[in-house]
């Protein structure tokens, strides 16, 4: 059970710790990007614009009892949730915000500009796709937190 326990925080490590790419729907249109979970990092190119910004993923927490041989047990859990928000921006100001929800690899939300222009999210590959540009082989580090290696 411990092994087994052991191996699938080393498998959600190897995967938290990768870049996923991600596209931009508009009307057509589909515009490029690639979310570093690793670095909670987005960067996106729409219109030859290259956004980049910060990401932050939210957090829940956990707690529970037990009753086991006449003693009482309690614990506490805090884990990383699968919520997103974005907020990129360009040398010229402007301003693109995102909520999003992306776990094992992929995901969907909306995002929209500051000239209220929306955008349809989908992170991940989806058929038809080229090979991923953001695909990298993932290690993980003695602490287990999950790097991507070239």
């Amino acid at each position: 059970m411990i092994r087994f326990a052991t191996l699938s925080l080393a498998a959600a490590a190897l995967v938290s710790g990768c870049a996923q790419n991600f596209r931009l729907l508009e009307d057509g249109k589909v515009h490029h990007g690639v979310l570093h979970q690793a670095s909670k990092t987005i960067e996106a190119t729409i219109d030859g614009d290259r956004y980049s910004g910060p990401a932050s993923q939210g957090m829940a927490v956990g707690f529970g009892q037990t009753f086991y041989n006449g003693r009482m047990g309690f614990g506490t859990s805090t884990v990383a949730s699968g919520q997103w928000q974005a907020l990129l921006t360009n040398s010229r100001g402007k301003v693109i915000r995102c909520q999003f929800q992306a776990a094992l690899g992929s995901g969907q939300g909306v995002c929209q500009d500051n000239n209220g222009r929306n955008f349809d999210m989908v992170i991940g590959s989806i058929p038809g796709d080229p090979p991923s540009t953001a695909s990298r082989q993932c290690n993980i580090d003695p602490l287990g937190t999950g790097r991507c290696g070239s």
